[in-house]
């Protein structure tokens, strides 16, 4: 998707946020700013959550949004609150790992947690390494096609 189409995105998100204070959008109008290359706007709307226990997905673009700002140390507390989370057994959060790796420029590592989010039949990932762009780096990647084989996943052509 192109930087606009992220803008766009993350505008309608906005207008149900508003209208209803749906807390569950706030993550999806900051992934868009992400992708947008808008990181400011992005932790604004990541930061919404004041819950104490936030997604894997929304730690996993808080770590990304601080790496891309240059701020090591906060991006590592995200990405250690996902390790951490991890390692008491919580399920699904290989994925969003691979997120922060992958935004790290850290393919092999990220390609590692996802080899270990299907080994574990975590649930999201064929839909979030279909959805999300930041996966785009892996496409043609023997490991990660071998990955999107074990799922069955089959990309739809134009």
């Amino acid at each position: 998707m192109v930087q606009e189409a992220y803008e766009s995105a993350a505008a309608q998100y906005k207008s149900p946020l508003k209208e209803n204070n749906l807390i569950v959008f706030a993550r999806f109008v900051g992934f868009a700013y992400y992708h947008a290359k808008k990181y400011e706007e992005a932790l604004r709307y990541l930061k919404l959550n004041n819950s104490s226990k936030l997604s894997g997905f929304e730690l996993a673009y808080l770590s990304a949004v601080y790496f891309k700002k240059g701020d090591l140390l906060a991006s590592n507390q995200y990405k250690t609150k996902l390790e951490q989370r991890l390692a008491e057994g919580e399920y699904h959060l290989n994925w969003s790992l691979a997120i922060v790796h992958l935004a790290r420029n850290e393919s092999k590592l990220a390609l590692g947690y996802l080899e270990a989010s299907m080994a574990s039949n975590e649930i999201g990932l064929a839909w979030i390494t279909s959805l999300d762009p930041i996966f785009k780096p892996l496409e043609g990647h023997p490991n990660f096609l071998a990955i999107r084989a074990k799922m069955n996943y089959y990309e739809l052509k134009d």
